[in-house]
């Protein structure tokens, strides 16, 4: 879990300026980054869309955006900047190499950034990061409400991306 990895791209600096929260997360497996990328942004067990439905909620409670996760079954991901995957809008990327999207509300805009590291034995490391800065003083508030789960799935779904499919 470096954020070493994801230091290296050049886009990334600006971005962890001033961040308020960032965590890295990684994983190796025999997947390309698209595949990982597709997997990870699609993996929607039933658990998990009922934490969207508590999610959405919350984010009514909080006057908040009720912002689009249904990714399930995305077969691919866009490359293009202002490409969408669920709330997710490209920023930049590179293909097999690195990923930049951001979701944006009133409260805090978060950055999920993917890195494949290729390794020498064939298989890929794909470093995964998530920055966040608050825009509000309801974004600590929401993001402490949901980073438990947060960090929950961004694990499980990582560990998920770079199992190939069966």
């Amino acid at each position: 879990m470096s954020l070493e990895h994801i230091r290296r791209i050049e886009a990334v600096g600006p971005l962890l300026h001033g961040a308020d929260h960032v965590d890295v997360r990684s994983a190796q497996g025999p997947v390309g980054h698209r595949e990982h990328l597709a997997a990870m942004l699609g993996w929607k067990p039933w658990w998990l869309r009922m934490l969207y439905g508590l999610r959405r909620g919350v984010a009514a409670l909080m006057g908040l955006e009720q912002a689009d996760f249904n990714t399930q079954g995305l077969q691919s991901v866009p490359m293009e900047p202002g490409g969408t995957a669920g709330p997710f809008v490209v920023v930049e990327a590179a293909e097999g190499h690195y990923w930049i999207a951001k979701a944006e509300d009133r409260h805090l805009l978060a950055y999920l950034v993917s890195v494949c590291e290729p390794l020498a034995n064939g298989d890929n490391r794909m470093h995964v990061a998530t920055i966040v800065h608050y825009r509000h003083w309801t974004g600590p508030v929401y993001f402490n409400l949901v980073r438990p789960f947060h960090h929950l799935i961004v694990w499980l779904s990582l560990r998920k991306s770079v199992r190939p499919a069966s």
